[in-house]
Parts: structure tokens; sequence; C-alpha cells
């Protein structure tokens, strides 16, 4: 069995949207309904309050630690395809309601971070769930719940940088 990874780095369009890619739509991707005002394949921006975060999961997702902000369309992703497997992935929307500070941090960036929760590594998960964060302040540590430490060698001079990362759903 393949190990599934669990971080990819992502560019950020003008359009303020991002290329999702395949195995994450597998994941966290739904077919909108028949009266749904979406056309195609769907996911959903949730809010983390307690680590001030955004989270991409499947709209079906049941943690009370996320607040559901609104259903997005996966563009590029018809239902039938989703349902096939038969695409390349898809683009998402950073959508203005999330709040303020964090849909303004993820759009300034050139680059996100999705940090893949799967469902079959937390029993407590029904649904895979997505932290996206801004990669500036994901790689330089500055996020609350990511760690940096610094590696010495035996004179004490620093010779690289190890990140922890605490991600909690």
């Amino acid at each position: 069995m393949t190990k599934k990874a669990d971080e990819y780095r992502v560019t950020v369009l003008k359009s303020n949207q991002f290329h999702l890619p395949k195995e994450l739509i597998e994941e966290i991707g739904k077919k909108s309904g028949d009266r749904s005002p979406i056309d195609g394949a769907c996911t959903s921006w949730f809010y983390h309050e307690e680590q001030d975060k955004a989270v991409l999961a499947n709209p079906d997702v049941e943690r009370e630690s996320l607040e559901h902000i609104e259903k997005c369309t996966i563009s590029g992703v018809s239902n039938d395809e989703l349902e096939s497997n038969d695409h390349h992935g898809g683009r998402v929307t950073i959508l203005s309601e999330l709040p303020d500070r964090i849909c303004n941090s993820l759009r300034a960036e050139k680059h996100l971070i999705l940090r893949v929760n799967y469902r079959s590594d937390f029993d407590r998960l029904n649904y895979t769930a997505v932290s996206v964060y801004p990669a500036s302040k994901y790689v330089n540590g500055t996020l609350h719940n990511v760690y940096q430490k610094d590696i010495e060698d035996d004179t004490g001079r620093t010779v690289s940088t190890c990140s922890t990362h605490e991600d909690m759903i």
C-alpha cells in the first residue's frame, strides 16, 4: 500500500483560486445535489476557531471544532467525473465568507500549504479534513501550531531547522 501525502504545496492564482489535487478531491469532494445551486463537485470551507485556521472538508464532516462557512464548487470537476474519478483535479476559490484575517492572509500568498488529516488515520474523524495555511507563515514557523527548532552542530552553530506541527481538527 502506498503512503498518501500528508502535505501539498499549491499556487494561489490571480482569481483567488488554487488547484486541488485529484487525490484530495477523492477525499473531500462530494457530488452536488439536484436542488443545489452548485453545479458539479463541491467541498466546504470551515473555520477552526481554536487554531484560527481555514479547513476544507466534505460538507458532511461532523466535528464540534469546525464551524461550517459555506459550500463551494470544485471548478473543472463534474459530478460524473467525481463519481468515476476521471479528472485531473480542480480549482477551489478562497471564499470571502471566511473570517477577514484568514481570507486576506490566504489570498495575499503566492503559495498555500494543504495539510491533510486522513479519516483513516483518526478514529474521531468521519471524513478527511484539510487544513489550509499561508505557505510563508507555515515555513517560517510563525503559525501558533507550527514550531521551528534549530539543529546545531557540536560547536553550537545552527546547521538546519526542522518543523514540528500540531494539526488538530
